[in-house]
């Protein structure tokens, strides 16, 4: 309403928990940079204020999703804040870099392989989605915790409070991984959460 976008009618969005009708606005101009985006359809929704890790409240204009971000090739440098966009015949280097090869359904997120070594020696492999807006440095999703029995292979957990995406309350058996192998890069003793939520994409079978 702030920059005057027009309703134009609306659109049924599928999300981690439900299916939910927005109000959309057809036919805008999109900027990105240097880029312009023609033909844009925007879904309208309040995000209001969202809180961080510090517990510090910021507020969301906006979500970019992955019907526009698949049109380039990107960079996120997170130590900087900045997001590098290049068109799909512009040359960009990868020096320094790995280049890990993904699976993309469709649906919510990319997957990607990794392995895992949990503290009793165990291993497991497998995909996993890649969520870039993760708080977590890994969440195994309720029901393959459960099957794997992944809170065993620990000496040790603690709790801490969560919500899932219906906003109950619910809590996270965080664990200490020995390592996560990712495209041929280990890194090691990391906290890694264990959903107890059967609601959303932490519930996924």
């Amino acid at each position: 309403k702030k920059i005057g976008v027009k309703v134009t009618g609306t659109n049924e969005v599928e999300g981690g928990y439900s299916i939910v009708k927005y109000e959309k606005s057809e036919g805008n101009l999109l900027v990105i940079g240097q880029e312009k985006l023609e033909g844009i359809t925007f879904t309208l929704l309040s995000l209001g204020e969202e809180t961080n890790e510090l517990g510090e409240s910021y507020r969301v204009d906006g979500i970019i999703g992955a019907d526009i971000m698949k049109r380039f090739t990107f960079g996120i440098d997170f130590d900087s804040s900045q997001l590098t966009l290049y068109g799909k015949e512009m040359p960009y280097s990868t020096e320094g870099y790995a280049e890990i090869p993904f699976r993309h359904t469709g649906d919510y997120f990319p997957r990607i392989q990794i392995k895992t070594t949990f503290t009793n020696g165990e291993e497991l492999s497998g995909e996993v989605f890649f969520d870039l807006g993760a708080v977590n440095t890994l969440l195994f999703n309720t029901p393959f915790a459960q099957t794997q029995e992944i809170v065993k292979k620990a000496p040790t957990h603690v709790l801490r409070p969560a919500n899932d995406v219906s906003g109950e309350e619910t809590f996270h058996e965080v664990i200490r991984l020995k390592t996560l192998s990712i495209a041929g890069y280990d890194m090691h003793t990391l906290p890694v959460d264990i959903s107890t939520s059967t609601h959303g994409v932490s519930g996924y079978p």
